[in-house]
C-alpha cells in the first residue's frame, strides 16, 4: 500500500528541515507523556493556523480568465455574482 503523497513530503520535510522536525518531535514527545491526546495535537496544529491566518490575513486568488469563460461558468451557475470592491461599499454601490 502506498502512502498518500502528503506523507512522502512531510516525512521528507522531516529529515530535511530541522525546525519542522523540533516541531514534530515536541508535539511527539507531549503525546508520549500523555499530555494530549493525537486528536488534541490535530486540534493545537489547526488552532495555530487558524490564529495565523486570523492575524495576518489569507493570501488572496485570482484566477484569469476569458470573458466567454466567464459568461459560460456564470450561466451554468458555477460563480456568482461577483462581490462588490470595499470602495462600492463605501459609497455605497450594488
Amino acid at each position: 500500500m502506498s502512502k498518500p503523497p502528503f506523507m512522502s513530503e512531510a516525512e521528507h520535510r522531516y529529515h530535511h528541515d530541522a525546525e519542522y522536525r523540533s516541531c514534530v518531535d515536541v508535539m511527539y514527545a507531549m503525546a508520549l507523556k500523555h499530555q494530549f491526546t493525537p486528536a488534541e495535537l490535530r486540534e493545537m496544529a489547526f488552532m495555530a493556523a487558524l490564529k495565523y491566518e486570523m492575524t495576518h490575513g489569507f493570501k488572496k486568488l485570482t484566477i484569469q480568465v476569458s470573458r466567454e469563460e466567464y459568461e459560460r461558468l456564470r450561466s451554468e451557475g458555477v460563480l456568482g455574482d461577483p462581490l462588490p470592491s470595499y470602495s462600492e461599499l463605501n459609497r455605497g454601490g450594488r
